[in-house]
């Protein structure tokens, strides 16, 4: 058993301090000492655009089906670019923006929704990264992937390689999480950062899918979750 990791990044140029390099590599090592290093790659750290962006996660798609269904194998995405908050308030929670550019989950997606392996692992490093519209799209209600990370709001870096961290290091057994240990990785973050001062939304969020459909936590009550329709 072992963690295989697929990093993607797409970062605009005043962002690039903003960079998962020091952190990936981390993570690389972490496994390797514990003997849980997988197949990894670095062929998408630096993905200058939307197109780049949609060939690294369709290559994700193919990638983790050549690896054992039972081994974990980690989407890792940290996009980072102009803040929806700023300049498009109802962006928030559909669209993402990196490299410079602005797009919609509908896009990024569209072409893999329903086509991910077992036992795949998404970790959204990106700003209002655990709202529906990503895993809505990609997942297709078809179960995968089995769990989706990421924050609900603005997030600094600081606190997103903290959430890394915590699933890595759960991963790190070469088995994936399981619902209740996913929502006290959940319950630790969000008591750890603060909520968005605005609206008191919680730091951090993760989905899951099963027979009734698509889930999240936290979430009041837990509900399905309706497919984005374009």
């Amino acid at each position: 058993m072992a963690v295989h990791v697929f990093p993607v990044e797409s970062l605009s140029e005043n962002d690039k301090h903003l960079s998962m390099e020091q952190a990936y590599s981390k993570v690389q090592g972490y496994l390797l000492t514990r003997n849980q290093l997988g197949k990894t790659t670095n062929q998408h750290m630096h993905c200058p655009n939307l197109p780049a962006v949609r060939t690294a996660i369709d290559e994700f798609v193919v990638w983790s089906g050549k690896h054992p269904q039972e081994d974990p194998k980690l989407l890792w995405m940290r996009l980072h670019g102009s803040s929806p908050a700023k300049n498009r308030p109802r962006d928030v929670g559909t669209r993402g923006y990196s490299a410079g550019a602005c797009f919609n989950w509908w896009q990024v997606f569209s072409g893999v929704t329903g086509r991910f392996p077992p036992n795949v692992v998404v970790v959204m490093d990106v700003c209002w990264g655990a709202s529906p519209a990503a895993p809505a799209m990609m997942s297709g209600r078809t179960g995968n992937p089995t769990l989706l990370f990421g924050s609900v709001r603005a997030a600094y870096p600081f606190e997103l390689e903290t959430a890394v961290a915590l699933i890595v290091g759960a991963l790190a057994r070469g088995v994936v999480l399981t619902v209740p240990e996913a929502k006290g990785i959940v319950r630790a973050l969000d008591k750890a950062f603060p909520a968005d001062t605005k609206n008191n939304k919680p730091f951090y969020r993760v989905y899951w899918w099963n027979k009734r459909g698509e889930h999240r936590f936290p979430d009041a009550p837990e509900h399905k979750i309706t497919r984005i329709r374009q």
